[in-house]
């Protein structure tokens, strides 16, 4: 995707108090973009949204919309509007009187205003539903509400932050999928606020991970997933195993690492990063590409003891202790049975192998 610095983020800086909540954060997000910024409770994700929005000032750095520096103005002096986890759905409104009632600065005739009432309740399938009571609607209904709300206003950027927390997870699932559909359909620039990586990696066209308030890596979900910048992006995206070690041997397309663990690692490097003889390095592996058997493979292999297995439909989520690593390797394994005993129990031997190009390569500081 070109991006077209539709909104543009430069230098932007918050501090409350004796805390940098976002530290000199620079991005640019496309007209049309579903874009999420991604990361722990606290990591400043929430405090970077507010100032696009108007709610919070930042201390230095600057936000444009569309070509506009709006960083100055308050937010209804502003092209965006805000869907907030709580809803703040007004009680003593019904659902028709909710959705309209930023309409009300506007001066339309009633005949327009419920033109755009109808359209909007139309558009998050809740055609009747207007005279309804707030308290009469489940959880989605709520959500669905709160999203026409917005979008009525025709804002140029819809900022959602973490509008799904409060549902169930079969709900959370369906409404993922919904405010997706809704969001390639009105083409408007969702800016979206979530911890959950699951949530981002499915709904984004690209996503940004922060932590303690910087913005470590913007990509593509893919890329983030299977091409990580660093350790703490290669975590938090997904289940991740991490051992350390010294490049011996370095190729355009090969690499081999000595480790503590096992004497030599066969690698291939990944992404634009090139690594040289000596160089301190992370070996990253995905649960997913492991496998398990009784017997070591010919390459990358290491023995450990099985500590714990868990059923999860069609797979087993496998714990297994190896010497001198500090955490148990997380392994997916198919519940068919193939790679591992069935009979095998806690403490048995089992042997944990990868493919070369099944590792991540991370520089170790």
């Amino acid at each position: 995707m070109a991006i077209d610095n539709f909104l543009s983020i430069q230098g932007v800086s918050k501090r409350f108090g004796g805390t940098l909540a976002v530290n000199n954060v620079s991005l640019d997000i496309a007209r049309g973009e579903f874009f999420s910024l991604l990361g722990p409770s606290g990591c400043g994700k929430t405090t970077l949204m507010r100032m696009i929005g108007g709610f919070a000032m930042p201390d230095s750095g600057i936000v444009a919309i569309d070509g506009a520096d709006v960083t100055a103005l308050p937010p209804n002096a502003r092209p965006t509007n805000m869907v907030f986890q709580s809803y703040a759905i007004f009680p003593h409104l019904n659902i028709a009187d909710n959705i309209g009632y930023g309409l009300r600065k506007l001066k339309l005739s009633a005949a327009e205003r419920e033109k755009r009432i109808a359209a909007s309740l139309a558009m998050i399938k809740l055609e009747g539903f207007g005279q309804r009571r707030a308290n009469e609607l489940s959880g989605g209904e709520r959500q669905r509400v709160a999203l026409a709300r917005a979008l009525i206003m025709q804002p140029k950027v819809l900022l959602l932050d973490e509008p799904l927390g409060a549902l169930d997870k079969r709900l959370r699932e369906a409404m993922q999928i919904e405010l997706r559909e809704l969001q390639r359909r009105l083409g408007i620039t969702f800016v979206f606020v979530t911890h959950d990586q699951d949530e981002a990696l499915s709904m984004s066209d690209r996503v940004g991970v922060m932590s303690k308030g910087k913005l470590l890596q913007v990509d593509k979900p893919k890329a983030l997933y299977e091409r990580p910048g660093s350790r703490e992006v290669a975590s938090f995206i997904g289940t991740m195993n991490f051992f350390e070690g010294r490049v011996l041997e370095a190729a355009a397309d090969s690499l081999t690492i000595e480790t503590k663990e096992i004497s030599r690692v066969a690698a291939k490097p990944n992404g634009a990063r090139a690594f040289a003889v000596g160089d301190r390095v992370l070996v990253a592996i995905r649960p997913e590409k492991l496998s398990v058997s009784s017997t070591p493979a010919s390459v990358n292999s290491v023995q450990g003891r099985l500590h714990a297995v868990s059923y999860l439909g069609d797979h087993h989520l496998l714990q297994i202790i190896v010497d001198g690593i500090r955490e148990p390797f997380i392994v997916l394994a198919p519940s068919d049975g193939k790679g591992l005993d069935e009979n095998a129990m806690p403490d048995s031997a089992v042997w944990v192998s990868w493919p070369a190009d099944g590792a991540i390569i991370l520089p170790a500081a």
